[in-house]
């Protein structure tokens, strides 16, 4: 169901997980260039993130909201916006209440993305997550997504060696 941007733009989505598996990202140099290796690795200790970020901000372009909605309540969230300049649409924000994850609310505000690129004509779903976001990095590949890059200096400047890497993913329309 659309959501109506005013009754949601101070709402926090508090993102957990926990996960003993991360993509690891490894980034080799040499005269020739750069060879980047990104795996699938485990650790010994079970990684623990969480942190809070507004479903909706102003400069989020072209912003849609969008919610799943059981028995009255609002149990999932989506915002996305229509990059006009280069013809993509980015998921900004893509958030299941975690008693509520596994069960198809996810895969609905995926195909609903899917259905506005359609509708759109744009040539590609756009959206980034944390490497260690195992499970949801593992639920977008379900759906048809894969890498598209990352950014190796988004939350510090050694993100590389505390596997703390954004990994960017890609869903291109046919």
């Amino acid at each position: 169901m659309r959501l109506k941007k005013e009754d949601w733009k101070s709402f926090e989505l508090k993102y957990r997980w926990e996960t003993f598996y991360f993509y690891k990202v490894e980034v080799f140099e040499d005269e020739d260039g750069w060879t980047v290796k990104v795996k699938r690795s485990s650790n010994n200790e079970k990684i623990v993130k969480s942190f809070s970020e507004y479903l909706y901000r102003p400069w989020m372009e072209e912003c849609e909201l969008y919610g799943v909605q059981v028995d009255g309540k609002i149990i999932a969230w989506m915002s996305v916006g229509y990059e006009r300049w280069c013809n993509r649409l980015r998921i900004f924000e893509l958030y299941v209440l975690e008693e509520y994850r596994g069960k198809g609310a996810g895969s609905m505000l995926i195909n609903k993305a899917k259905e506005l690129a359609k509708e759109r004509k744009v040539r590609a779903i756009v959206l980034d997550t944390h490497n260690s976001n195992y499970a949801a990095i593992e639920f977008y590949r379900k759906h048809g997504f894969s890498l598209n890059g990352f950014d190796l200096t988004q939350y510090h400047n050694d993100d590389v060696s505390r596997n703390e890497v954004r990994i960017d993913l890609v869903y291109t329309l046919e």
